[in-house]
């Protein structure tokens, strides 16, 4: 029962905290799980609190400005540790891990047909952004992106699923299954994520275990993908999906450098969590006034808010944990495609930073802190 309750509220969620944020969603895996990290956890998540708290407090009585985002920073980010620690405690049990994994599914196709009655009587649940990417209500700030993450996230997950409690299952079933996948691989590209759609569509080749030579194909058939691209964008929304070389990553990346390099005390010690209001430049060279809150990139933000000392410590943390994945992952292939979505997102996001669907990733951290723990209790959580 708690698991529907968990998918009934994350994917219909009927309340909203404070503003569009619906924070209620980000709180689930605490309101629900929480108690799993006073049982296995909770020393690293108090270490973690009080490290942000004592940064916070010096921020603002020490660093020379406030941001508005402070507090809400603070508060996702504390939010989002907690999750993962709640996940990977109620994750440790591989017969809960399933039951998870079966209402996942069940209960993603009541929210698949949903969508689609929202989308035929244009009903306002659903709606098209901008940038043409479908946007659902309960996590509607972050657009497009959180639609693909969630979608892509219920397909690695139920493969994940598929590949652990039938290993040798044949090539007609494993098919079968992949064709059961094309929703979830629709609204992903719908969402206008293509990081999520190539790790989606790496997941579902992964799990079709092809020759060697298959993935030759597969890498001269990636050089045609653009070509293939170019034909998608023509069809109403799926226009996002069309690269843009100059798109606002690389002008948010380009104003970063220029800011850190300038500033000798938040290049080692950085600026602190929230946003710092500094002089931005765009493409054309106009100047404007403004915060930069995000740098759409975990490793880029770590050095933002915390200078890159700690940036340093952080990448050689997050190397270990990729290696300990290669070197002592379980026979599983699909983890590998969960250690990309992660990866990738963090990469050109900061997973943290997905408001509203911070669960997804809180649980795909939660399966790759299992996949190298030897210690997996087999006895159900009661």
């Amino acid at each position: 029962m708690i698991f529907i309750i968990f998918f009934l509220v994350a994917f219909f969620n009927p309340w909203t905290i404070g503003s569009a944020n619906n924070t209620i969603i980000d709180l689930l895996p605490l309101l629900l799980f929480g108690i799993y990290i006073i049982r296995r956890n909770y020393k690293w998540y108090i270490i973690i609190i009080v490290i942000l708290l004592i940064r916070l407090v010096v921020q603002l009585n020490f660093f020379n400005y406030r941001s508005p985002y402070i507090y809400g920073d603070i508060v996702r980010f504390t939010i989002f540790i907690g999750s993962c620690f709640a996940f990977t405690a109620l994750f440790k049990d591989q017969a809960t891990l399933n039951r998870f994994a079966e209402y996942a599914w069940k209960i993603s196709w009541i929210f698949i047909i949903v969508i689609l009655i929202a989308y035929i009587f244009k009903i306002d649940l659903l709606s098209i952004d901008y940038q043409n990417r479908w946007v659902w209500y309960a996590f509607s700030q972050g657009g497009g992106p959180n639609f693909s993450v969630v979608f892509t996230f219920l397909g690695l997950l139920r493969l994940y699923y598929l590949n652990e409690r039938y290993p040798v299952s044949n090539l007609k079933i494993r098919i079968n299954n992949i064709i059961k996948m094309f929703p979830y691989l629709l609204l992903c590209i719908l969402g206008g994520t293509r990081i999520d759609l190539f790790i989606f569509i790496l997941a579902m080749l992964i799990y079709l275990r092809p020759s060697k030579i298959f993935y030759v194909f597969f890498l001269i058939g990636a050089f045609l993908i653009p070509y293939f691209i170019n034909l998608l964008s023509s069809i109403p929304s799926f226009g996002r999906i069309e690269s843009n070389p100059t798109g606002d990553r690389f002008l948010i990346w380009y104003n970063f450098y220029n800011i850190i390099l300038n500033n000798k005390s938040a290049f080692w010690f950085g600026f602190g969590p929230g946003g710092i209001m500094v002089n931005l430049f765009d493409f054309s060279n106009k100047l404007t006034t403004a915060y930069l809150y995000q740098t759409h990139n975990m490793f880029l933000q770590i050095w933002l808010n915390y200078g890159v000392i700690m940036l340093i410590i952080i990448f050689i943390l997050y190397l270990m944990f990729i290696f300990k994945i290669i070197n002592k992952g379980k026979k599983n292939a699909i983890i590998f495609s969960i250690l990309g979505f992660v990866l990738l997102n963090e990469l050109f996001d900061g997973t943290y930073l997905f408001i509203g669907c911070q669960w997804v990733f809180a649980a795909s951290y939660a399966l790759l802190f299992n996949s190298i723990n030897v210690s997996v209790n087999k006895k159900v959580l009661n």
